[in-house]
Order: structure tokens, then C-alpha cells, then sequence
């Protein structure tokens, strides 16, 4: 079967091991050679052993030149994944406190639209989650609304103020989404006449929008629950 045909994972640099170790891992179990993530071979066994280097030849399809040279001394697939893991993904306490740290002090800037600021926040989530740390939907709304711009302030308050049950992280990433293209709109009015006193911020729109889903980033409509 030829991986590079059927998948599309870029090569591994060394940059966001847990990304990458994640679809590698649904790859190989796509391919029922997930096993051979975890342990060697069974060398008494004929097809075993075959497919134990398929996995290891899909295995350096997907890592880049630069990495693989610090591999050389590995000769199986279990034994790269493992030396990946033990360099790339550190789980000490020591990391997670930093990332929680990094979660919490995090700000939208300006010139950062709002989906690359909610997949910076998703890319910090995911490497505390590859700690082994649970962090549940609302802590990722807090930190998300903790990084936002006075002008998303009225949009934030209108959030806070909806039944719990309405409160999920896809609703809130829409409303993000539906703000940021509402302020957009009202700056290229400001540009092209004067208006009268108004808010400083928005709150939520009533039209539906398509937006990507902060989760499996797969397009979808959602409309204002209220």
C-alpha cells in the first residue's frame, strides 16, 4: 500500500510531536500495524516480521531528513517511536506548569485573526492533553476568553451570561468567530463615513456563519442559541 498516496502527514521536524505522534498512531492502526508502535516483532513468526518492517519503512516516510539523522542507531519501528517520544514529549511537572503558564497569560494580537488565536490555544491544549493532564471544555473557555481584547468585551459578557447548558466550546468559538467578522465590518464602515455614538464592542450576530470546528477542524454551520 503507498501511505504517501492514501495519507497526508507532513514529515516530523521536531516541531509538534504530540500533532504528528497522533495521526502516525491512526495510521498505523488504519493499517492494522499499530502494535508495532508498542513492541518488536515476533521473530519466529514469518508474517510478523514482514510486517514489522513495512511498519518500519512507513515509519521513516514520515520522518524528515534532519530527525532521522539523530535515528541512526534504531533499526525498527518501535524502537524510532519510542526515541521520538523519549526526546519530543517531555511530561514532567515542570512542562505542564509552564504550558498552563503560557495558557494564561496568552493575548489575542491584533494583526492575529481569531481562528489562528483559538489554534494556538487548541496547539497549547494538546500538548498539555500529550502530558497526560485532562483539561475539560470550560477550562479551555476560560482561557480562551482570558486572551481577549477589550473590544471583544461585550461579546464576552454576553457569553458569560447564557445558560450553562448553552455554553459549549463550539458555541463559543462561533460567537468568537461571528465577533471578529463583525468588528471587521464595522471598521470598513468607519472608513468610509462618519456615524454616530456607538458600542465600542459586539456581542453576538443573528445570521448563521460557516466556521471551522475548533476540535476536528471540519467546516460546519452554527447558529445563536439564545
Amino acid at each position: 500500500m503507498d501511505a504517501e498516496l492514501k495519507y497526508c502527514v507532513d514529515q516530523f521536524d521536531g516541531a509538534n510531536f504530540a500533532v504528528w505522534a497522533r495521526r502516525i498512531e491512526s495510521i498505523f492502526v488504519a493499517m492494522n500495524l499499530d502494535k508495532f508502535l508498542s513492541k518488536e516483532a515476533d521473530e519466529t513468526k514469518e508474517n510478523d516480521v514482514s510486517a514489522s518492517k513495512k511498519a518500519y519503512a512507513l515509519m521513516l516516510s514520515f520522518i524528515s531528513d534532519k530527525v532521522l539523522v539523530s535515528l541512526s542507531d534504531e533499526n525498527t519501528c518501535v524502537s524510532i517511536f519510542q526515541k521520538l517520544k523519549s526526546t519530543y514529549l517531555k511530561d514532567g511537572a515542570v512542562n505542564q506548569i509552564l504550558i498552563r503558564k503560557r495558557l494564561a497569560m496568552l493575548k489575542k494580537k491584533k494583526e492575529v485573526s481569531m481562528q489562528e488565536h483559538l489554534n494556538e490555544v487548541n496547539g497549547l491544549v494538546n500538548q498539555l492533553k500529550s502530558c497526560g493532564v485532562k483539561i475539560s471544555d470550560m477550562d479551555i473557555i476560560v482561557y480562551i476568553l482570558m486572551s481577549l481584547p477589550p473590544e471583544y468585551d461585550s461579546t464576552k459578557s454576553a457569553i458569560e451570561n447564557q445558560p450553562s447548558e448553552h455554553v459549549s466550546l463550539q458555541f463559543v468559538v462561533s460567537r468568537l468567530l461571528d465577533a471578529e467578522a463583525l468588528l471587521k465590518d464595522r471598521r470598513v464602515s468607519e472608513t468610509k463615513a462618519p456615524r454616530s455614538e456607538s458600542s465600542n464592542d459586539v456581542a453576538f450576530s443573528t445570521n448563521q456563519r460557516i466556521v471551522v470546528c475548533f476540535k476536528c477542524n471540519k467546516k460546519g454551520t452554527y447558529s445563536k442559541i439564545l
